[in-house]
């Protein structure tokens, strides 16, 4: 069986993926200074890793994103850094379940399709909310990590998540990005 849409879907995120490396790389090249140099250099080679196809099969963590609140000063390039870690996550995860792919059902590759579209929302839900102390933002965290786990595991004996309620009852975002977690846990639960 061959899913030529979700291959599509696949190097259309890459090829995305790669795009935005090489643009905050050139936006890189245009702070070196002689004070943060090192720091630039640090995070042009996170960025090199990233950027190679086999870091995408592996279990590569970028270290960046835990400090970089020390490495830069303008948020736009820290927002943006951060945008592009989420990305490559989200590349990550879905080269890792790639391979079987040809043994899923047709439920669990919709749920799979379904999900980039929602994390797509959740991850720019996350950048606009810079303060990591916000509460809000530590809930929206909770979810992107839940939705990692249902898309390892696909199947609710495997791994029940528990987010439903709090996008019924606590809800401060985004409409849309509410239904659409609803829909998704509700899609997740029938596999």
């Amino acid at each position: 069986m061959v899913y030529t849409g979700h291959n599509e879907s696949v190097r259309t995120k890459i090829d995305n993926f790669t795009r935005d490396v090489k643009e905050i790389t050139d936006k890189l090249n245009t702070k070196v200074n002689a004070g943060n140099q090192d720091n630039i250099n640090f995070l042009k080679n996170e960025l090199s890793k990233m950027n190679e196809k086999s870091m995408l099969r592996n279990d590569f963590i970028p270290i960046y994103p835990t400090i970089i609140d020390d490495l830069l000063d303008d948020e736009n390039l820290k927002n943006e850094l951060i945008k592009i870690y989420f990305e490559f996550k989200l590349c990550q995860s879905i080269v890792k379940k790639d391979f079987i792919r040809d043994s899923l059902s047709d439920k669990q590759l919709n749920f799979l399709n379904h999900s980039d579209r929602v994390l797509d929302l959740l991850i720019n839900e996350i950048l606009q909310h810079s303060n990591p102390n916000q509460k809000g933002l530590q809930m929206l965290q909770n979810i992107k990590n839940q939705i990692d786990r249902m898309r390892s595991a696909l199947s609710k004996s495997a791994y029940k998540p528990s987010y439903g309620r709090i996008v019924v009852d606590n809800w401060l975002f985004d409409e849309t990005l509410r239904e659409e977690l609803s829909l998704l846990e509700y899609e997740y639960m029938k596999l």
